[in-house]
């Protein structure tokens, strides 16, 4: 986001308690936790996408899907946006989907996904929320992706649609996994990266309004903010340090998360 944008976000969000930041963000991921399995196709995810809806029109936010056919199947990406001052406008994404598998791939019952990626809907949600009332010089979108998670059909669709329809996008920051810390932000841990060239100026923006550093991620992962690169869009990733040993698994529950460093 413009480093004008970032500031007033980042003052707001100081300006609200970290006890009541800490508690609606482990509230989100403790109740998508609670609905069993998001995968794509379960309703566990159904259900995820109805508390999401639910949570931005309660914020006062219109919402509007993009549908994505996958194997036959319709799946649905909210999003709803906050108009700015200016016609700029920059997404914040995240994924609601997950999945769990055995190593050679087996799909299991149980799949929690708190920290894949329960820790990234809870954010934007909390952004949304701490926005209310402000007056921004940018517009603000917030986009949740389902079927990210058997190759991000959603976030390709959404990327697709608005190159097509040439609506504007000046940037795209997707929010991926960010709940488990070999070194908490608390104690000098850092916030990772994922960009390409073409995203250089966006990057340089977020990293100028950023208040912590940012390090450029080992493995370049390529996610939803890929969809937006094949469509010529500026976009980067922001993930925890190194990979969940837990990712994927039953495992992934939401006492693991690391919530302050969220």
């Amino acid at each position: 986001v413009e480093a004008g944008s970032g500031r007033l976000l980042a003052e707001r969000l100081r300006n609200t308690s970290r006890m009541n930041l800490e508690t609606g963000i482990r509230g989100h991921i403790e109740t998508l936790e609670r609905l069993g399995t998001r995968y794509c196709t379960t309703e566990g995810c159904r259900r995820a996408l109805g508390y999401i809806e639910a949570r931005l029109q309660d914020y006062g936010y219109t919402v509007e899907r993009s549908v994505a056919r996958w194997e036959g199947q319709s799946f649905s990406s909210p999003w709803a946006t906050k108009v700015g001052r200016g016609p700029a406008l920059y997404l914040l994404t995240a994924h609601y989907d997950s999945i769990s598998q055995t190593k050679d791939g087996k799909l299991l019952d149980q799949a929690p996904g708190a920290d894949d990626n329960a820790t990234g809907v809870a954010v934007l949600l909390e952004v949304a929320k701490a926005l209310i009332g402000q007056t921004l010089k940018s517009g603000v979108g917030f986009v949740f992706f389902n079927v990210e998670e058997v190759g991000q059909h959603g976030s390709k669709q959404f990327a697709k649609e608005w190159k097509e329809t040439g609506r504007r996008i000046d940037g795209v920051i997707n929010i991926d996994t960010i709940g488990t810390w070999p070194l908490s932000l608390q104690n000098g841990g850092q916030v990772n990266y994922v960009s390409n060239p073409m995203s250089q100026p966006l990057l340089d923006r977020v990293t100028a309004s950023f208040a912590i550093p940012l390090k450029k991620a080992a493995t370049p992962w390529e996610d939803d903010h890929a969809s937006f690169w094949a469509e010529d869009f500026q976009a980067i990733e922001l993930t925890e340090e190194g990979c969940t040993p837990v990712m994927h698994t039953p495992e992934d529950t939401s006492e693991k998360v690391d919530v302050p460093s969220v």
